[in-house]
């Protein structure tokens, strides 16, 4: 038997829940569901920081990266873009900043895009250009607006951030994407509206974060926390039915992508023991030999029992 895990929030999000109580009914909503152990799921920061946030990636079959196309028309595999604010900047001086404390609470109290515009319009660009500032840091770990009404399932602001220039790929301190940050949170489960954020935030299916975990990483590991299964299994069902009606149903380039310890989805899933979406790989072709950096493939995490040992183990045709 697994045992399941749990995580308290991280720091920012406990502020952020402690400061706004008053204004979400429900703060349980905000509780990160993604597994306790940063070991094996950690997004550490790149040996000294360097980490070139805007490259476009593809994958061989092995699972090497390789420099990708630059065609506007196809998916990419990339890294999520780096915060405006630097990283080794006083993490505080959002939170100390009025005007960025309101935008967190005009998204956490309605999905009113033009509120949350107006507010944003009062933060002066770190970068010096002109205009909407769509892409500020809110908080100590570096997410956007975009990363909090994702989160909440606000999708009326999700919607007109976008079309305002908020760049999808943006990832906060970790470099997690609106997606993925979406994929931690149950908001959007509850509100049974995850099918439509994947719409919108789409292009970043394939964005990785600084650990090389793309969003279906972070949704096979959400099976592993306690009354998560559930979740994991919607958020994905979402993620594969928009791969389905969108893009030809061409799976690979996203499923078998592998994180820096080698490890694809299918790998994670069989590790937290989730048979059902151990299935929902196979059926859509990932392949279920890879092994990670350690030689370990999805057949040696004990799930041989329900979706067949050679199966798993077999060459694929």
């Amino acid at each position: 038997m697994k045992r399941a895990r749990t995580e308290p929030l991280l720091a920012g999000e406990a502020q952020l829940i402690s400061n706004h109580t008053h204004s979400q009914p429900s703060i349980s909503h905000l509780q990160p569901s993604h597994p306790g152990s940063r070991g094996e799921t950690a997004t550490p920061l790149p040996i000294n920081g360097a980490i070139h946030s805007d490259e476009v990636l593809t994958t061989t079959v092995n699972g090497a990266y390789i420099n990708g196309t630059t065609d506007a028309e196809e998916p990419k595999t990339r890294f999520a873009s780096k915060p405006d604010i630097p990283r080794n900047m006083d993490p505080t001086a959002p939170l100390k900043d009025h005007r960025r404390a309101a935008i967190i609470t005009a998204v956490l109290q309605r999905d009113d895009p033009n509120v949350v515009l107006d507010l944003i319009r009062d933060i002066p660009p770190e970068n010096g250009v002109p205009g909407l500032y769509v892409d500020c840091v809110l908080d100590e770990l570096g997410h956007t607006a975009l990363h909090i009404s994702a989160s909440l399932g606000r999708l009326k602001v999700v919607e007109a951030l976008i079309a305002n220039g908020a760049n999808v790929h943006r990832g906060n301190y970790n470099g997690e994407t609106p997606l993925i940050r979406a994929c931690l949170l149950s908001n959007n489960f509850d509100q049974q509206s995850f099918g439509e954020l994947v719409s919108l935030l789409h292009p970043s299916i394939r964005t990785l974060d600084t650990a090389r975990k793309s969003v279906l990483h972070h949704v096979v590991a959400l099976a592993g926390v306690r009354n998560r299964a559930i979740i994991a299994s919607y958020y994905l069902d979402q993620i594969f039915l928009w791969i389905a009606q969108h893009q030809d149903g061409d799976f690979r380039p996203v499923v078998d992508l592998q994180d820096e310890h080698g490890d694809t989805a299918l790998n994670i899933a069989a590790r937290v023991g989730n048979r059902g979406l151990v299935r929902a790989f196979l059926d859509v072709g990932a392949n279920r030999i890879l092994p990670n950096k350690l030689g370990l493939r999805p057949g040696d995490f004990g799930v041989e029992n329900e979706v067949g040992w050679e199966w798993l183990m077999s060459e694929p045709n």
